[in-house]
């Protein structure tokens, strides 16, 4: 008696269906965290490219791959608060919007943050604090704002504020200490903050929350001036609002510098006989990331031998 043989399943002439791609079985919660962030950046090339906006309880790389699609889509496009830098997105970027977006109520499906007023005027006034160095913690002392101990999640409505449409500054920080946010967890959404307060302003120069957040800006930079050390240091120096004075004087030295070298260079080949004066330009030498660890970068433009992804992205 003959052997059977078995074919293959085709669904064509001579062709074999091909193996169908299979995810890995989820990592438990007693996985490495890098073992579970390698599941999610293969889970995520499953999703449409056409999805809505994430929730704030979605992770961050997801979060990042669906601003990609979107920046793809259209170049111009831009998320407020959450910055294009370089090729890619920061996560204190990233994580500072999903905070904030989680105090928001949810639509009726309870899917995704509702847009309208509330979500405008809440995120615009959230920023104006959090975008200045130590306010919350400020406003904490001097209102006695008690902060729960406990956090809560419940989303900020009208038992918030007498006009939840339209709340304050001090409701925001009301509404903070009573979730439990403490100073220094509210510090950690402070590159979100001063990156919403930058892209509005230079998008809606003529809004509805321009006043309050050009304020809030130059409050933040006063401080900053008068104690450096408040300076951001987790987002490329480039982020949109991210002002470091140091980082400003040096560059500023470097245009004058480099204007210097200008002059003297049109006046050695205006003057063909005479000999050209050396550069006082110092040889900047081969410098490695550890070169800077702890210090200031006071001008990125010097640094030869590194990668600009490296800078360009700040920790995590």
């Amino acid at each position: 008696m003959a052997l059977q043989t078995f074919k293959p399943h085709s669904f064509g002439a001579g062709v074999s269906r091909p193996p169908k791609p299979l995810l890995p079985e989820k990592p438990t919660a007693e996985s490495p965290s890098r073992a579970l962030d390698h599941w999610t950046a293969l889970q995520i090339d499953t999703i449409p490219s056409d999805r809505p906006e994430p929730s704030p309880a979605t992770h961050p790389t997801i979060w990042k791959r669906w601003l990609r699609e979107k920046h793809t889509a259209d170049v111009h496009f831009q998320y407020i608060g959450v910055p294009l830098v370089g090729k890619g997105f920061q996560n204190a970027h990233v994580d500072g919007n999903r905070a904030l977006l989680a105090c928001l109520p949810l639509n009726i499906k309870g899917t995704a943050i509702r847009n309208g007023p509330l979500r405008t005027n809440f995120m615009s006034t959230a920023a104006a604090l959090l975008g200045v160095p130590r306010r919350y913690e400020q406003l904490i002392s001097e209102k006695q704002l008690p902060i729960y101990k406990t956090r809560r999640s419940e989303p900020y409505n009208e038992k918030q504020s007498r006009n939840a449409l339209n709340p304050n500054i001090e409701d925001i920080a009301r509404y903070l200490a009573q979730s439990g946010v403490t100073p220094n967890e509210a510090e950690q959404w402070r590159p979100w903050a001063t990156a919403y307060i930058e892209m509005t302003l230079s998008t809606y120069p003529d809004g509805t929350h321009t006043p309050t957040l050009k304020q809030a800006r130059n409050l933040a930079r006063e401080r900053i001036a008068d104690e450096p050390a408040l300076a951001l240091r987790s987002v490329h120096v480039d982020a949109p609002g991210n002002y470091n004075p140091i980082i400003e004087r040096s560059r500023e030295a470097r245009r004058s510098q480099l204007a210097s070298c200008g002059n003297e260079t049109d006046t050695a080949v205006q003057t063909p006989h005479q000999p050209m004066a050396e550069s006082s330009s110092p040889i900047t030498p081969y410098v490695t990331p550890d070169d800077f660890a702890g210090t200031y970068i006071l001008d990125p433009t010097q640094i030869h031998g590194w990668d600009d992804e490296n800078m360009r992205m700040g920790p995590g």
